[in-house]
């Protein structure tokens, strides 16, 4: 495999503690990605497949309006389990292109989604004000919909809803939160 690539995320929020244990905030992300695949082959057996001059880049920008309700281990103010409630959507525009052939092939997409989410935390204060949180995805409502050219004729549009309920190790979120006063 001969390729060239990256993701890009950042994910800021931003709470207001309405009253004891209670908050409010947006919660806004920012995803980019990229692959220049140059040349890939696979060999299992009798089967054979290659890859040449693939090209994907996609960007995706989210928003969701956040209530958080914390539940403290005891008298503990250090130590405390937390469950997002979450309600939103995105945008994610991308394009795609195969040059490996006699001519070049390419798909543009766009797309959006609604969400809501239920996703329960772990918060452990470092110091007064700095955090260490760590939560998982657990409940999701999702309704998405995009729309593609391909080589600039041919189009086609989707859009599915989906729920879920389970616990996800895979949307697993670990970051560092500063708590201003």
């Amino acid at each position: 495999i001969n390729s060239n690539g990256f993701n890009i995320s950042a994910n800021p929020y931003l709470m207001y503690a309405v009253k004891d244990n209670i908050s409010l905030g947006l919660k806004l992300s920012y995803d980019r990605s990229m692959l220049d695949l140059a040349s890939a082959e696979l060999n299992a057996g009798q089967f054979e497949m290659d890859a040449t001059d693939c090209y994907q880049i996609q960007h995706k920008y989210s928003a969701f309006g956040v209530f958080r309700a914390y539940i403290p281990f005891g008298n503990s103010k250090r130590v405390a389990m937390y469950a997002d409630l979450q309600l939103g959507g995105s945008y994610k525009q991308g394009k795609a292109f195969n040059a490996g052939g006699d001519q070049v092939l390419g798909t543009y997409t766009e797309a959006y989604s609604l969400r809501l989410a239920v996703d329960p935390g772990l918060i452990v204060f470092l110091t007064d004000r700095l955090a260490v949180e760590m939560n998982v995805g657990v409940f999701g409502v999702d309704y998405r919909w995009s729309g593609q050219v391909h080589n600039q004729v041919q189009t086609g549009s989707t859009d599915a809803a989906s729920a879920g309920f389970m616990i996800n190790l895979l949307s697993m979120g670990v970051g560092l939160s500063y708590y201003f006063l």
